[in-house]
């Protein structure tokens, strides 16, 4: 997963999952970043929650939150304006929730790997 610094912005993977148990970040998935949010996918209702999630952790205004791609897709691109990309990375991946969620995602993926291994002897 990669933040991609653009001359208007920084450019972000997402994945959304609606419907989730509550707003947070759950993970990585496959580039993207996994982000949950309670919303259903009902007429744009789960792309405001995520700008509204988004914007309260990065600590700036929804406006500055524009999903660029995706808006009818659980796998967007979000711009984000008005902060940097260190800025970013920290407030979104060095958090101890957000590194728990990581490092979770991460094992699973192991966990998953090691049952195709197994199955394939």
């Amino acid at each position: 997963m990669k933040l991609i610094q653009k001359r208007d912005g920084i450019r972000l993977r997402i994945y959304v999952r609606p419907r989730a148990g509550r707003d947070a970040i759950l993970g990585i998935h496959g580039d993207a970043l996994r982000i949950g949010v309670t919303s259903s996918p009902v007429e744009g209702a789960a792309n405001r929650a995520l700008k509204r999630f988004l914007a309260s952790v990065l600590a700036i205004s929804p406006s500055r939150v524009e999903i660029v791609s995706g808006r009818v897709s659980r796998h967007k691109t979000v711009k984000i304006t008005g902060v940097s990309a260190d800025r970013v990375r920290t407030l979104l991946f060095e958090d101890k929730a957000v590194k728990g969620a990581l490092k979770r995602s991460q094992e699973s993926g192991v966990r998953s790997q090691n049952k195709v291994r197994q199955k394939a002897f």
